[in-house]
């Protein structure tokens, strides 16, 4: 992690280590040195992450492009592609390496706008989440080696399919946005029945003219 901060943002880490034995609250109130608009939020991630004790900081638009969106250029099916972008982009979870990630090849006003399309079951089952309402293309990345930054290995697996993301509320702007992507995947096909007679019983049948909840196919 060093090697790369250094390499990436020396001001900042040498800010970060002058302050480190500082209480966090007195680090905040009491700092006045200037940080471009542009570097502010990620050194202020890097702050919580080093000093922070209470819960993660709330999601922010800034902060969900940072860690998700991609733009066209590298290949999609470039092998390294996950490993390379997850150390530029600093994704880790207290400097630890995360197990998955998702990068996704959209405009980020395009997603958000998912944060209030049909609900469908995340990956796990068990929560709910939100499903794009276009087809959309990305990028899976399986951690295969390391456990800290920057010695963190992915496996990048190319996807194309609907996103299934999470949304928060932002208070600073008073707007559901996107939080986190569950997965990349393409619900699975109606079940197509036929009775005794042989006449194919549409799929929604039972359903009552209500849209049912589907799940994402397993991986």
């Amino acid at each position: 992690m060093t090697r790369m901060l250094l390499t990436a943002h020396p001001l900042l880490l040498l800010l970060l280590l002058l302050q480190s034995l500082k209480p966090l609250q007195f680090f905040r109130e009491e700092s006045n040195f200037y940080l471009p608009p542009d570097v502010e939020e990620e050194f202020e991630d890097y702050v919580e992450e080093v000093l922070g004790t209470g819960a993660t900081r709330p999601p922010t638009k800034e902060k969900f492009i940072r860690f998700t969106i991609i733009q066209p250029g590298r290949p999609l099916l470039d092998n390294y592609y996950c490993t390379d972008t997850i150390k530029d982009r600093n994704v880790h979870h207290r400097f630890k390496c995360v197990k998955e990630h998702y990068f996704l090849l959209t405009p980020y006003d395009e997603l958000k706008q998912s944060c209030r399309h049909r609900y469908v079951q995340c990956k796990n089952g068990v929560r709910k989440c939100n499903m794009s309402k276009n087809l959309v293309e990305g990028l899976y990345c399986k951690l295969i080696a390391g456990t800290q930054m920057p010695e963190c290995t992915f496996e990048s697996t190319y996807k194309r399919g609907y996103a299934f993301i999470t949304c928060q509320w932002e208070d600073r702007i008073q707007e559901l946005i996107p939080d986190s992507v569950d997965d990349i995947n393409l619900p699975p096909e109606p079940e197509v029945l036929i009775d005794e007679g042989g006449i194919t019983i549409p799929p929604d049948a039972f359903t009552d003219g209500k849209d049912s909840h589907v799940s994402p196919s397993p991986q």
